[in-house]
């Protein structure tokens, strides 16, 4: 990813979104991906519509993945559609 992405951890609040609590937050970390090239529009898109759907928001500045609940595994499914994705 370093060739085709600007990635970075940064500092996050998500929100519980539900129950008794739907306007609890809670603060934790998130990867930011900004591509070099192509449409974070695009890429968003094309992560959410394959054979296992990856989620995560947008913003001006890219791709941004909470990584609360992701396990050792999802990384490597992550930045494996990222790099087919990103690739030139």
């Amino acid at each position: 990813l370093e060739s085709s992405a600007t990635v970075s951890i940064e500092p996050s609040t998500d929100r519980v979104g539900g129950g008794a609590s739907p306007l609890v937050e809670l603060k934790g970390r998130a990867v930011r991906v900004a591509p070099i090239h192509g449409s974070v529009n695009a890429i968003e898109s094309a992560l959410r519509e394959g054979e296992l759907p990856i989620v995560c928001r947008l913003d001006e500045q890219g791709l941004v993945f909470s990584v609360r609940t992701l396990m050792d595994n999802d990384v490597a499914a992550i930045c494996d559609r990222l790099g087919a994705l990103l690739a030139p």
